[in-house]
């Protein structure tokens, strides 16, 4: 029996199901993509964590929580 190729399945909570496009200058990829592997992640994680950042910051000052920090 061969063993399977690619990582483990992940759980269906785990699993991300939703894409957004966001178009940028080329420029704008780059610096972004360069940031990213500075801070040892993938772009979209990258991308993903500092949204997430930005979002909150900007919640909280409309007194609201992130849904992504709801329990």
């Amino acid at each position: 029996m061969s063993k399977k190729r690619g990582a483990p399945k992940k759980a269906a909570n785990e699993r991300k199901a939703s894409v957004t496009q966001i178009r940028l200058q080329p420029s704008e990829k780059e610096g972004f993509a360069e940031a990213a592997q500075l801070a040892g992640l993938s772009l979209s994680a990258w991308m993903r964590e500092r949204l997430r950042i930005a979002a909150k910051k900007e919640l909280e000052q409309f007194g609201k929580t992130a849904v992504f920090l709801r329990t």
